[in-house]
């Protein structure tokens, strides 16, 4: 009836004759105890009592049908809802039974362990045994608790008869009253027959009925281990898979029956699994269910050692109590008193309850034979004393006074008096107490003192080759220190921890940084001390090492006492504004915005005044003065690459804009205005250079964010550089002013015309400084345009100063006047003149602005564009010397900034094509920063007019946005036309050539000028770098390729290997070349390989054959040196790779085999 279907026909019978099968299994329950006694009462033959297990196992290992459909289950079985009271009561008899029959105590549980994937609520939910502190356990876990724990039947009476035996007074449970003095002359005179009175019951019935316990918990671990771990990794479903589920939910049920006086078996239980588990930790071998084994273990050891440090920790304001052995040591009666006294209140707890049958006879066994093992280690003791010292010395008679209670607590802990006072407390309102005395024990137990044996086993897994086990171990130190946070400062665990942080697995060192994080987050001091490491990890190679990083460091912000360490990690999430994946860069843009703009500051305090407003006010701007000064320490760092500070402001805003909220500009005005306030009121502050480079980083994230007020008060900080300090101070107010002119009102003319008269000596005498000339034209153009249209001045210093350019190359092109020629300063004048003409714009000054026409027509009637390119073109074409030459081709960059049309003239194509083909290395850098300012100039122009157009989307963006540049088309041909030169210099040895051209070609992939198979082979050779910025860009635009087109990148494998080979060979020069990095060990194929594990497991595949296709070769076929280092670097490449499945070096393996084979039988051959 009870695994009937709801369909069946017994499940109707079932329903129509209810209340008879109800009243049958009543009866059946009923009986079942009347069994049990009579069990007890007679001897059975072993036929009958096989039969009884049986029927009293047989509850246990029956389940009702499943239901089905999907609906709510509803309990119509009266068979079921009765299984309950027939499992409790045949729980008794199978207790009963193993009890009296203690030869066939193996044999029931062998059964019970036989059974158990039969019952599908071992494996998977709670079952219906429910603890007194509301816990609930599995069924079966209570049964094997119960056996366990079930000590021969009559233990104690068998104990004390025994003792009586021998002459001892009778220590039964009865009311006996006794004088201190007379017990103590007692037990003195008794001595040597007490001790001759314990020897038989220990050896014949303590001493087995404790073996038997050990002996069915040994055989319980054993089993589920061997059983879980037979196959190693067994497929789901399996009975392996059974098994393992089985013993996990043993282990969650022996950790919540821990330390319950009623359930001691637990403990025992569980200190047979730590030493099993312990003893596969330490073992050296490795084999497949060995390290199965170690894979369980490293499963729950974490878990116990944590609920035993927590226990330990629980009972620390209760008196701390020696173990037995401890109290031998030390000769302490008083601690074995006190010992005792707790244990024989536990006893009688459990002798009163009827709820705990069997545990009471299991406690006393445990603990008298324990008492057992002491006095025979006082006998040994004492026995290394004569008489008289036992007598006259300190030692001697502690042992013997040690030695003589020891003797009257054994034989007397068999019996217990039970206070049946009926006024007194009741069994309910002492447990409480009862549970601190247990806890107060366990921490003198066996299992206590594994706690460090764990400890030292989990740090060691940790070291483990296989990373799975470092993982958990990693995991299971973080359950301890969740108990017991100074393990932090443990030596060996701190050791463990910090090599985990850089171990070479990505998921370990995820690992680490989650358990360190879970703890520094509450310890400032724990926060400073792992600083430093956390922040070294945010460039993990790992994606989800760097994400938990971020999320680290933003929790850590407001941890941290000092400034110092906030402006660190402000700096880390900053420069992860620029990471190679797009999740982290937006996860480090929104952290920022709110540590920056959506939260107070730590150190923000309040300024205690009367008005409330005012002590807002008053706190605002502490968080703004506090604020300014991260930002300053941030960005206004001295290094070639500062932290993309300006890069990240733009992101928060761009994503404001996208989403239609309001970004943060208020705030940062009011950064600006007081990091310019600070100026004004200091003028000596040591902090000047590092001040105006954040305005200026600021203010280019938004060029609102100045006001003309503000902006008014930089100007006398700008005048002719002296010093290096002086210089960078006008490079950065030259930037902050150029870029802000144009978006300050028209009529603030106040302010144009003493910028204006600022910039006017700064013009007349050209710095000898080409970055700080470019700025300084810029800005004195910018503000005649838009504020001062001053046009006259501006188009007077013009006119000379292309005249004295064409005047000195007239000199230059007649031979009679070449040695007149003022070489020095053409240099200068060629700058001036292509600068002013970039900036100028005279073109159009003279359509809008009639009065203009007449003083430009009288320097040149056609477009001046052209005019000033013809004399750049004409000067470079004179023999001048490299300096004039050089000079020469940076203004016609300038030129083709402004007017690109001008870049695919035939002579500007003429003189590109020499420099490639026959220029010098400085003047291909030259040409090639030339080409990146052109392309990034095209790029921002195409950006600034696709923001200002309707926002949608365009078919031409995705298709690489080559309409979308200004002069249509001009950088895609000339992208196209000197692809194979930036190729090229992409993988150049000289460090400045490469880095220019590895921007170039950034930028072609990007825009989509160029088919992306003739680029990719060159983005791969990339990631192979040892420079790390090298290796990030060419990854970057690798993946973004294989985003767009990834099917046609599939096709082509063996040429970039091929290419990343030769770029290898130029970098090593005379060195043996190798197809991976040391320390650690990375492929370098490893970054292109992972671009394809996100694809579908095919191409991965023709990935790994294209490869190992490569070792064939045609005996007899020349083979040059070059060629068997390719052969070498990419079987050094492919053995170094990070797989993640099984079949992957399976291929190649497979390949490798049937290269050798065929190339075999063609040299046999060939032999023949």
């Amino acid at each position: 009836l009870l695994e009937a279907l709801p369909d069946s026909h017994l499940a109707d019978l079932g329903t129509l004759q209810a209340q008879e099968i109800s009243g049958v299994c009543e009866s059946i329950t009923s009986g079942i105890p009347l069994v049990s006694n009579l069990v007890l009462q007679e001897e059975m033959s072993e036929d009958i009592v096989i039969s009884a297990i049986y029927f009293s196992l047989s509850p246990y290992f029956h389940e009702e049908a499943p239901q089905a459909g999907k609906g709510k289950k509803v309990d119509t079985n009266v068979v079921e809802r009765a299984m309950k009271g027939i499992r409790m009561a045949s729980l008794g008899l199978t207790r009963t039974i193993y009890a009296r029959y203690s030869d066939q105590r193996g044999w029931i549980i062998e059964e019970v362990l036989g059974n158990l994937t039969k019952l599908e609520i071992a494996k998977k939910g709670k079952g219906a045994f429910r603890l007194r502190n509301g816990a609930a356990i599995h069924t079966v876990s209570a049964l094997i608790l119960h056996l366990v724990q079930t000590a021969p039947a009559n233990l104690r009476a068998q104990i004390n008869a025994k003792i009586l035996e021998h002459g001892k007074p009778k220590l039964v449970e009865e009311d006996v009253e006794m004088h201190d003095s007379q017990q103590d002359e007692l037990e003195v005179d008794n001595e040597e027959e007490t001790t001759t009175a314990l020897t038989g019951p220990m050896r014949d019935l303590l001493q087995p009925a404790i073996e038997s316990a050990n002996q069915s918990a040994r055989m319980v671990v054993n089993h589920l281990l061997q059983k879980s771990c037979k196959s190693g990794k067994a497929a789901s479903g399996s009975t392996e898979a059974e098994y393992r589920a089985v013993f996990d939910n043993l282990i969650t049920d022996l950790l919540s029956t821990l330390h319950l006086p009623e359930w001691p078996a637990a403990e025992l239980i569980l200190t047979v699994c730590c030493k099993s588990m312990m003893s596969s930790l330490a073992d050296p071998k490795s084999t497949h269910e060995l390290n199965a084994l170690k894979g369980l273990s490293l499963d729950h050891v974490g878990s116990i050692a944590a609920r035993i440090r927590h226990d330990c920790s629980s009972a620390s304001h209760w008196p701390a109590l020696q173990s037995l052995p401890e109290i031998v040591g030390s000769g302490d009666v008083s601690a074995l008193e006190q010992l005792y006294t707790s244990q024989q209140q536990l006893f009688a707890h459990l002798v009163r309850t009827d709820k705990a049958e069997g545990a009471s006879e299991f406690v006393a066994a445990v603990f008298g034979g324990e008492l057992a093992n002491a006095l025979s280690l006082s006998n040994s003791i004492l026995s290394k004393y004569s008489d008289r010292e036992q007598n006259e010395s300190e030692e001697g008679h502690r042992a013997k006074a040690l030695n003589t209670r020891l003797s009257t607590l054994a034989a007397s802990c068999w019996s217990v008096e039970v206070d049946d006072d009926i006024f007194g407390p009741s069994a309910d309102d002492e447990q409480p107490a009862i549970d601190g005395i247990a806890l107060q024990l366990a921490r003198s137990r066996p299992l206590a003192a594994l706690y460090e044996p764990l400890l030292d086993n989990i740090v060691n897994a940790s070291d483990s080759s296989a990373v799975g086990f470092r993982t958990k171990a990693l995991r299971d130190i973080g359950l301890v220190v969740a108990q017991d946070p100074e393990l932090f400062h443990q030596a060996n665990v701190r050791k463990s921890i910090e090599s985990r942080m850089h171990d070479s697995s990505p998921a370990v060192r995820d690992a680490a940084i989650e358990l360190v994080g879970k703890y520094v987050v509450s310890r400032p001091d724990l926060a400073s001390e792992y600083l430093p490491q956390i922040c070294e990890r945010i460039t993990d190679t790992g994606l989800s090492v760097r994400r938990r990083v971020v999320k680290l460091l933003k929790a850590l912000f407001s941890v941290v006492e000092h400034e110092h360490e906030r402006v660190e990690i402000c700096r880390k999430l900053v420069w992860r504004a620029i990471d190679d994946d797009e999740g982290i860069k937006e996860l480090a843009v929104e952290t920022v915005e709110e540590l920056w703009f959506s939260r107070t500051l730590p150190s923000a305090t309040r300024v205690m005044v009367n008005d409330e407003s005012q002590a807002q006010e008053e706190t605002s701007k502490s968080g703004i003065a506090q604020l300014a000064s991260i930002i300053m320490s941030v960005a206004g760092e001295y290094r070639d690459r500062p932290p993309p500070v300006d890069e990240l402001l733009r992101a928060i805003i761009s994503k404001h804009a996208e989403k239609g909220t309001k970004p943060p500009v208020g705030r940062l005005r009011e950064v600006i205005e007081t990091l310019i306030d600070s100026l004004v009121e200091d003028e000596e502050t040591k902090d000047l250079v590092t001040t105006i480079k954040t305005i200026h980083v600021l203010n280019a994230a938004d060029l609102g964010l100045l006001s003309a007020s503000k902006a008014q008060s930089l100007i006398p900080f700008l005048k002719s550089a002296s010093t290096p300090q002086d210089q960078l101070i006008s490079d950065y107010l030259l930037k902050i002013f150029r870029s802000s002119i144009s978006s300050m009102p028209k009529s603030n003319s106040k302010m144009g015309k003493e910028l204006q008269a600022a910039l006017t000596p700064m013009i007349n005498k050209p710095p000898p400084s080409l970055a700080t000339l470019q700025e300084i034209v810029a800005c004195f153009c910018a503000v005649i345009l838009g504020q001062t249209h001053d046009f006259s001045k501006l188009i007077s210093f013009f006119r000379t100063t292309t005249q004295r350019l064409a005047g000195e190359l007239r000199k230059l092109l007649d031979p009679a006047t070449q040695a007149s020629a003022n070489i020095r300063a053409l240099p200068t004048l060629c700058h001036l003149a292509s600068l002013l003409c970039e900036n100028g714009l005279f073109d159009s000054v003279r359509a809008k602005y009639p009065e203009t026409k007449p003083a430009l027509d009288s320097i040149s009637p056609k477009p001046i564009s052209e005019y000033i390119y013809t004399l750049l073109v004409k000067l470079y074409s004179l023999p001048v010397g490299p300096q004039v030459q050089s000079s020469a081709l940076n203004s016609l960059g300038f030129l083709f900034r402004a007017y690109p049309t001008l870049m695919l003239n035939p002579s500007s194509t003429t003189i590109m094509d020499s420099v490639f083909k026959t220029g010098t290395p400085q003047l291909q850098l030259q040409l090639l920063k030339i080409l990146q300012d052109f392309l990034t100039s095209q790029a921002k122009a195409s950006t600034a007019s696709t923001q200002k157009a309707e926002k949608g989307v365009k078919i031409d963006e995705l298709v690489g946005n080559v309409d979308g540049f200004a002069d249509s088309g001009v950088a895609s041909a000339v992208s196209q036309r000197y692809i194979d030169q930036i190729l090229s210099a992409s993988v150049s040895v000289n460090p400045q050539v490469q880095r220019v051209a590895v921007d170039i070609l950034t930028s072609v992939a990007r825009s989509g000028f160029s088919h992306p198979l003739a680029i990719s082979p060159t983005l791969v050779a990339l990631t192979t770098s040892a420079d790390h910025q090298i290796a990030s860009k060419g990854y970057a635009t690798l993946s973004l390729l294989h985003q767009k087109h990834a099917s046609l990148l599939a096709t082509r494998f063996a040429e970039p290997a091929k290419t990343a080979h030769s770029y290898a060979r130029a970098v090593a020069g005379q060195e043996v070349v190798h197809g991976y990095r040391d320390d650690p060990v990375l492929s370098h194929f490893g970054r292109w390989y992972s671009l394809l594990q996100k694809e579908k497991r095919t191409l991965q595949h023709d990935y790994l054959k294209t490869l190992s296709r490569m070792f064939e070769m045609e005996p007899g076929a020349p083979c040059s040196e070059d060629d068997v280092s390719l052969a070498r670097y990419v079987a050094e490449a492919l053995s170094t790779l990070e797989f993640k499945r099984l079949e992957e070096p399976m291929i190649i393996i497979s390949y490798l085999n049937s290269a050798l084979a065929v190339a075999g039988l063609q040299v046999l051959h060939l032999l023949e």
